[in-house]
């Protein structure tokens, strides 16, 4: 037997004001029959919603690709205009990265707002390195970090390396820095800084590489290093890296997670860990694919 509800009403008599009372009953079935419309309805309009979002992310992919299509056009058109040459770097990521890919990414960053995505990273790391006067940036791209610094540090002295020669190019004319265009693997500046950094840029260096890239990072800073790059405890290569390069080889993986800072560390294990954290959140352990950022000071004895 079911339980039933009741529901009493009291309306008022119209001949003399009297309340009248009357009851309603409702079963559970009647509910249960209720809720599953309800549920159905939902289905439906989820069901919509997922076909809705497909559609969207379909006609994404083919903005993107007409855009990497215009993107090749112009670089084809800048590289003949500029007299830039076909790469000839020792790795296939760093061809990669010097020509038509890393042209791709120069149109993608040029419409980043990178005062949103940038200024409050910069304000959290600076904070750590409040003695830092002299930046480098390993792989500036077209800037949006050291535009960053720039604002937050205007007396600074800023120092890049980068080495698409569209982003370089494009960098100079913003003229708030030394731009050197070259690979990060074997670039020998003439000087050192307080503060050396990468930011998503180890990532696609070489694997058998990036022990070189942060010797170099150490040899050229003064005071600190900081890296800041995609974590995995283990070496993880991201085996859906959109990429489409004349460049590009065969077997060769063009995105790749690490434990990069940990790594540092193993290989100058006397400098100092000033902070560490993942994204925005200080002294927090990252998880796998997660930005993981360590500021590392050099020895007093050494600097």
């Amino acid at each position: 037997m079911s339980n039933q509800f009741i529901t009493i009403t009291i309306p008022t008599d119209a001949t003399n004001g009297s309340a009248m009372p009357t009851m309603e009953t409702s079963s559970d079935g009647n509910r249960l029959e209720t809720l599953e419309t309800t549920v159905g309805d939902l289905k439906v309009q989820l069901a919509e919603k997922d076909k809705t979002i497909k559609a969207l992310l379909k006609q994404g992919q083919k903005v993107t690709s007409r855009i990497d299509v215009i993107a090749d056009m112009m670089g084809s058109i800048l590289n003949e205009k500029n007299g830039f040459g076909d790469p000839d770097y020792g790795t296939s990521q760093e061809n990669v990265w010097s020509s038509d890919h890393g042209f791709r990414y120069v149109v993608h960053h040029a419409t980043e707002n990178w005062n949103a995505t940038r200024i409050p990273t910069w304000e959290l790391f600076l904070k750590q390195v409040p003695d830092a006067n002299s930046i480098c940036e390993f792989g500036c791209n077209i800037g949006a970090n050291l535009k960053a610094i720039n604002q937050l540090l205007p007396e600074s002295k800023l120092s890049g390396i980068e080495i698409n020669p569209h982003a370089v190019k494009m960098l100079k004319n913003d003229n708030i820095g030394d731009i050197h265009c070259g690979s990060i693997l074997d670039v020998e500046l003439d000087q050192k800084f307080d503060l050396v950094f990468s930011r998503g840029v180890l990532i696609h260096i070489k694997p058998d590489e990036v022990h070189r890239v942060m010797q170099n990072m150490a040899n050229h800073s003064k005071k600190y290093v900081l890296i800041y790059e995609h974590y995995s405890p283990e070496l993880y290569q991201l085996p859906k890296y959109r990429l489409k390069s004349k460049e590009a080889e065969a077997g060769e993986g063009y995105q790749f997670w690490r434990d990069y800072c940990g790594e540092f560390h193993g290989l100058f294990p006397d400098w100092k860990i000033v902070a560490h954290g993942t994204g925005l959140e200080e002294s927090k352990t990252p998880k796998h694919g997660n930005m993981h950022w360590t500021v590392f000071e050099r020895p007093t004895d050494t600097q």
